[in-house]
């Protein structure tokens, strides 16, 4: 999602995640009505706030399995085996132990993008991921990002076009009065849609009109 500064990118992720009220209009989710039904999405939900804050005094590890709770993982082994596994995929394994306090700004927000994958996950929210994050990181997360692609939606803020159109393997775009698609072949090539029906190589698309897209 890209915009310009107070174009309302971070409002309407608030929106999409059930944090905020919009003063009209609806959101759905497939078959969940965002709105009328918050708690239902919050179970395939995962988010990144722009600015995440974690407790000082437990370590990483003690935190993701906290979360893992609160999102309806009740075994415990189930619960240290994920936690483990996304402190591996963001590269805070050997900092597990640590208490929040040690961590620098770059791996608190590889530990936000850990907890934001924990579940379920059929929705990710994202709002400027990269933030704080070097070159490598930044590569790490586009892969995991994209990895998970398969399995859930995700709505990404960045301010960087480029950076981001190179991970992401569709975008659409509002231009002009019309939605735009643009998708990457599977040869590499790109191609692009404009409102009508775009297909991809998992046989899926956007269907755009002027007020209205559609997932498909």
């Amino acid at each position: 999602m890209l915009g310009a500064n107070g174009a309302g990118k971070s409002t309407l992720m608030r929106c999409l995640a059930t944090l905020q009220q919009p003063d009209a209009g609806s959101i759905r989710f497939n078959d969940i009505d965002v709105l009328g039904r918050p708690a239902e999405l919050r179970k395939v939900l995962g988010y990144l706030p722009q600015e995440f804050g974690i407790y000082p005094r437990i370590t990483a590890y003690q935190l993701l399995c906290q979360l893992a709770t609160l999102k309806g993982i009740s075994g415990r082994g189930e619960r240290r085996e994920r936690a483990g596994y996304l402190l591996e995929k963001v590269n805070l394994y050997p900092d597990r132990n640590k208490a929040g306090a040690a961590f620098s700004g770059g791996m608190k927000q590889r530990l936000g993008i850990a907890q934001a994958l924990i579940g379920q996950l059929r929705l990710i929210i994202v709002d400027e991921p990269t933030a704080g994050l070097d070159p490598g990181e930044r590569h790490r997360f586009y892969n995991l990002l994209a990895g998970l692609g398969r399995r859930a939606s995700s709505c990404c803020r960045r301010t960087l076009w480029r950076t981001s159109a190179n991970f992401a393997p569709e975008w659409l775009s509002y231009v002009g009065g019309a939605y735009h698609l643009r998708w990457r072949a599977a040869g590499g090539g790109t191609g692009t849609g404009r409102q009508g029906l775009a297909k991809t190589g998992r046989k899926e698309g956007v269907r755009g009109s002027a007020g209205r897209p559609t997932q498909r």
